[in-house]
């Protein structure tokens, strides 16, 4: 039974939403909570802090902007976390990235 609550605990935890929800209506200060209680930094969390920037509220928060800055090399990527040093094989140095 350890086994299906492992495979369900994603699911299970609410505080991934709340960091989404926050971050999309501009409230950092339930956006901090969310994320130090194990919210993960995702790609969906990153689009919803730029949804959040355009909010009244987001405008003046430098919390968001901070955020923003911090990931936009990432979210702007189109495989967050790959680079080519991860190319195994002889011919990933031919290829002009």
């Amino acid at each position: 039974m350890p086994e299906i609550q492992a495979l369900r605990r994603p699911f299970l935890d609410p505080v991934q939403p709340v960091a989404t929800i926050a971050a999309k209506k501009g409230h950092s200060d339930l956006l901090k909570f969310a994320l130090s209680n194990g919210a993960d930094m995702n790609r969906n969390l990153m689009r919803a802090v730029r949804h959040g920037i355009n909010t009244e509220k987001g405008k003046q928060d430098s919390y968001l902007l901070q955020l923003q800055a911090e990931t936009e090399e990432e979210y702007n990527s189109p495989y967050p976390g790959w680079t080519p040093n991860f190319i195994p094989g002889p011919w990933a140095d031919e290829i002009n990235w």
